[in-house]
């Protein structure tokens, strides 16, 4: 798995063992996602086809600000391999980190990886 940012939303690609892309995953931009869900659509790294998505559940201005609790919500088909499900899981977890986690040991800066 690699990432990159791209201007204001982070973007995740998932490799096969080969080292081939297999889904790209490319987030929202960061304003449109502080109060609402906020949907990454896997796609087809070949095609660009839409495979399912990875969404972060909003859960209201209370819930938000005082839980550090987060809802995902994953969806893919089923016929992809146990190893790309996998994948999907814990890019999810990536992005949990990337884009909903504040670590003040960073000085609030984001960690950028090529």
């Amino acid at each position: 798995m690699r990432t990159r940012r791209a201007c204001c939303a982070s973007s995740l690609t998932i490799t096969d063992e080969n080292d081939k892309d297999v889904i790209t995953i490319d987030g929202p931009c960061c304003c449109t996602r502080c109060c609402s869900d906020a949907d990454f659509p896997l796609k087809s790294a070949s095609t660009g086809t839409v495979l399912g998505q990875i969404k972060r559940k909003y859960l209201g201005y209370i819930q938000a600000n005082y839980s550090k609790a987060d809802v995902f919500e994953i969806d893919f088909p089923s016929d992809l391999s146990v190893r790309m499900k996998a994948a999907i899981i814990g890019a999810c977890i990536m992005i949990d980190f990337l884009e909903f986690e504040v670590n003040t040991n960073r000085n609030n800066t984001r960690h950028n990886s090529s």
